[in-house]
């Protein structure tokens, strides 16, 4: 088996490409549906592609909007829980030029694997948002502290 941590950033790597280019080629490539993000303040299921996508490019067009110039997921920590599930753990960071846009904060997410490609299915952000489609983050208290593990 192949470094689950190398195949996890790869995958978060691949996605902040698309949402800094728009590219919903990526995103529907390396996120499945139905697909669920949860925030310390609610829990929201993009139920199919439509939703998925209308979901993606309000996020990109908020990105745009406030000028964001760099949008880096660093991964810490990622292991198998099945040969082809993994879960990891990452830091989202949000620039413009050289600013922060807003605060880091921790993610978990679940991928899996169907055929060759791993695609996220379940994302838990340590955020306070409540409405989706989420337009732009807001980091919670304590958000460096990675949410505990999806259950089983």
């Amino acid at each position: 088996m192949t470094d689950p941590l190398t195949i996890y950033q790869i995958v978060i790597d691949k996605m902040s490409t698309a949402v800094m280019t728009g590219d919903t080629d990526i995103c529907l490539r390396h996120v499945a549906v139905p697909f669920t993000v949860i925030t310390r303040m609610g829990t929201f299921t993009a139920t199919n592609e439509e939703d998925m996508v209308q979901a993606f490019l309000t996020f990109v067009r908020e990105m745009k909007a406030r000028g964001a110039t760099d949008y880096i997921r660093l991964a810490r920590e990622a292991r198998y829980l099945a040969p082809d599930v993994i879960e990891g753990v990452h830091v989202t960071h949000t620039i413009r030029g050289a600013q922060r846009m807003i605060a880091p904060f921790a993610a978990r997410a679940r991928l899996a694997q169907q055929g060759e490609i791993w695609r996220i299915t379940h994302m838990n952000h340590a955020i306070v948002n409540t409405t989706w489609p989420i337009r732009m983050w807001e980091p919670a208290a304590h958000s460096d502290i990675a949410p505990a593990p999806f259950q089983q």
